[in-house]
């Protein structure tokens, strides 16, 4: 029975390496160049990009603070959960974090990343019409 102890120890102990992995991605992801710039265009214009809405939101800087602690929050606590399972934890997570990269990604996002917003600065008004055009906003 240690064996079986240790297997479950040792996928518990990958889970989380696999979660903390997870975290860095994402904040990888969050000051990325192109999300920067976004960023920063939208600020100029008096909103910014919220990931986890996937929309164009009001700027305030208590809810960009929010948004990013509640999203590491709720990684943290899925990688956390999901160790609990092990291998099968380390599996599941395997299975957001591809989907996460690859597969959710919406409409909104991919004309946005496309767009100028992502390329170069832009003055508040070539913002405001970007975003018109894009019908980025909701």
């Amino acid at each position: 029975m240690p064996e079986l102890a240790a297997i479950y120890f040792m996928g518990l102990v990958v889970c989380l390496a696999l979660s903390l992995l997870y975290v860095f991605l994402k904040e990888r992801r969050r000051s990325s160049e192109e999300i920067k710039m976004i960023q920063s265009n939208l600020h100029k214009a008096g909103y910014y990009w919220s990931e986890n809405a996937e929309s164009v939101k009001p700027w305030n800087e208590d809810a960009v603070l929010e948004e990013n602690r509640r999203s590491d929050r709720s990684t943290v606590m899925t990688g956390a959960l999901l160790s609990l399972l092990s291998w099968a934890g380390v599996l599941f997570l395997l299975i957001i974090m591809v989907s996460d990269r690859y597969l959710a990604q919406s409409r909104k996002e991919k004309r946005m990343l496309a767009s100028d917003l992502a390329q170069r600065n832009l003055n508040s008004q070539d913002v405001s019409n970007k975003l018109k055009e894009l019908e980025l906003m909701t």
